[in-house]
């Protein structure tokens, strides 16, 4: 028998020298932020509509991701009432007159580890982005702007009306 980890089927090899593609997000016009959680607080309600205003937010699958999203606004939510306690009382005397950090420090930096967990996974840092393959900013505008200029420029090519001329659009902003 031999040692080691057994192979990888075929399908799931890739080449060495093959480079990972950018996705590059472009928001969908008109497109609307799903209700937040109920309970939340306004900072939580803010961060929420803002995630939402995002262009990271298109790569998100809400019926995928949806439970994933929820623990983490009330994550954000939790994170926030706590602070506010914590922040009015840093410091506790104990039974025997000793002064000691407030134990909510330990479940503040709880709620951080999940929050920040929860921020990589879903792409809203920049090396996160990095790390999932998203490009935003520059290269958004720079495939809009590709895409004006065929339309504007006359390109034979181009043909608003064939569906050849949205699919290949499609495919060649997702990187596919």
């Amino acid at each position: 028998m031999p040692l080691g980890r057994p192979p990888l089927p075929d399908l799931l090899k890739q080449p060495r020298s093959a480079r990972r593609q950018l996705a590059i997000l472009i928001p969908g016009p008109g497109e609307t932020a799903p209700r937040a959680p109920t309970g939340l607080g306004p900072l939580a309600r803010k961060v929420w509509r803002t995630f939402w205003g995002s262009a990271v937010s298109q790569a998100v699958d809400l019926q995928a991701d949806g439970y994933m999203l929820s623990r983490w606004i009330r994550a954000v939510d939790e994170w926030e009432k706590v602070r506010n306690i914590f922040l009015s009382s840093r410091l506790l005397t104990v039974g025997d007159g000793m002064i000691v950090l407030n134990p909510l420090a330990a479940y503040l930096y709880r709620l951080e580890i999940s929050i920040v967990r929860a921020e990589s996974q879903l792409g809203m840092t920049p090396v996160a982005r990095l790390r999932l393959g998203i490009a935003i900013g520059q290269a958004r505008r720079t495939a809009l702007d590709l895409m004006e200029d065929l339309k504007k420029g006359g390109d034979d090519t181009w043909n608003e009306s064939s569906e050849d001329s949205t699919q290949w659009g499609e495919e060649e902003m997702t990187g596919q």
